[in-house]
């Protein structure tokens, strides 16, 4: 069957670049949804408009914006084919974490119990208006972290465990969410086409922690915290995808990661759940968990990324960082301090020329290319860095001019750049 990709006109703020050229785990969407498609046995082709489509043969029809995964395509097909293989559009249960969570700033469509996608099967001679809801088989698993309550207002940072699903992209937002979940659908597949080495990893996972069976016999029950958790917990230490050329120093803990080549992971670094790209270091003693590292990335000594996702050659060096998108060439320095939560009031992001409110709990800033930020700048939840930015804190508090005239054991201030005698 041949798949058909509509192209749009879609760019995405701040970066200016189109919706095509947008990473996702380490490619550009394009390339994403295209290896997705041909994983199905599809020959894909991208058009500029529908009505480049023939209409004379079945066929899959989407738009160039849409974050789709092999499997949850998969399951379309065969849900279309046990519908004798009726025009049919993707869907997927509308109270399930994922659509609840991953719909902000997205046009939504519900018919019934269920959300609809521009993801289309249509049967020859009918076209997208003939297609019926066909809802595919939908599973997933909620992973719950423990947060500090009394900063943040909740208890947990939820996330949603699924390969199953489908995303409008238009917004940094979605860039930034297709990002993370990339992470996890990049360790399905890897699961599913490689079945010999999945049963090896869990073996040796089983033997070196006998606990970890008495969690998979109870897999009705992964939507438990702790079920699922000592399950990532206890296979992850023993994953780790790495390329050519990769050093790992003996002391550093790297868990459930896909590792591109030339990478460079310093002492007693923390890596785990993450896609660190070729040619990307990793400094020692840095921190960095649930996160997609752009190629040729760099992350300095001590600093800490989490659930964050970067373009190629960032510098992403802050001491803390979470729930943020850095684009190409930024630079991010040590003491800068990007905030990711907003207690007393929802948060809220930009959006075709008005401000919105946002389901997200915890979101942090987008910085676009070529962006630099210095010490002491602190920026408040969703905001979005343009491209091509310097930004740097109160430069009078910066000492620039030391007088000549000091006198020792007096205290002095700084102010307007200078030192002036306090008392």
């Amino acid at each position: 069957m041949q798949a058909f990709i509509i192209k749009t006109s879609a760019h995405i703020v701040p970066f200016g670049e189109h919706v095509s050229e947008m990473p996702v785990g380490g490619v550009p969407l394009q390339q994403w949804q295209s290896d997705a498609l041909t994983k199905n046995g599809l020959e894909v082709h991208f058009v500029e408009s529908e009505a480049d489509i023939p209409i004379d043969i079945p066929r899959f029809v989407t738009f160039d914006n849409v974050f789709f995964t092999f499997r949850g395509i998969r399951l379309f097909i065969e849900a279309w084919k046990k519908n004798d293989k009726q025009s049919a559009q993707f869907a997927l249960p509308k109270e399930s974490f994922f659509v609840r969570n991953f719909s902000d700033l997205q046009d939504c469509t519900f018919i019934e119990d269920h959300r609809t996608y521009p993801i289309w099967l249509l049967r020859a001679k009918e076209r997208n208006s003939n297609a019926a809801t066909l809802p595919i088989d939908f599973r997933e698993l909620v992973l719950r972290m423990p947060v500090p309550k009394s900063i943040t207002g909740f208890n947990d940072w939820e996330h949603t465990i699924t390969t199953s699903i489908a995303l409008e992209v238009s917004h940094w937002l979605h860039v930034f969410q297709m990002n993370l979940l990339s992470i996890q659908t990049r360790w399905v597949e890897q699961a599913i086409t490689h079945p010999v080495w999945s049963i090896c990893l869990l073996l040796k996972a089983i033997i070196r922690r006998p606990s970890l069976l008495i969690a998979l016999l109870r897999s009705d029950r992964f939507t438990e915290a702790h079920s699922l958790r000592k399950i990532i917990d206890g296979i992850a230490p023993h994953a780790n995808i790495r390329g050519t050329n990769v050093s790992i120093h003996p002391t550093a803990i790297v868990e459930g990661c896909i590792i591109g080549d030339n990478v460079k992971i310093g002492a007693q670094a923390l890596v785990r759940n993450s896609i660190i790209s070729a040619g990307s270091t990793l400094q020692e003693r840095v921190n960095v968990a649930f996160s997609v590292v752009g190629k040729d990335s760099f992350v300095s000594k001590h600093s800490v990324v989490h659930a964050c996702a970067s373009f190629e050659e960032a510098d992403m060096c802050m001491r803390g960082m979470q729930f943020c998108l850095v684009g190409r060439r930024a630079a991010l320095t040590t003491r800068a301090t990007p905030i990711d939560i907003s207690p007393d009031k929802p948060i809220r992001v930009e959006f075709k020329g008005t401000v919105q409110e946002v389901k997200q709990k915890m979101l942090g800033t987008c910085f676009g290319h070529n962006v630099f930020i210095g010490a002491d700048v602190y920026i408040a939840p969703g905001r979005s860095i343009p491209n091509n930015i310097k930004i740097v804190s109160d430069t009078s508090k910066i000492l620039t001019r030391v007088p000549d005239s000091l006198e020792p054991g007096e205290t002095y201030a700084v102010k307007d750049s200078t030192l002036h005698q306090i008392g």
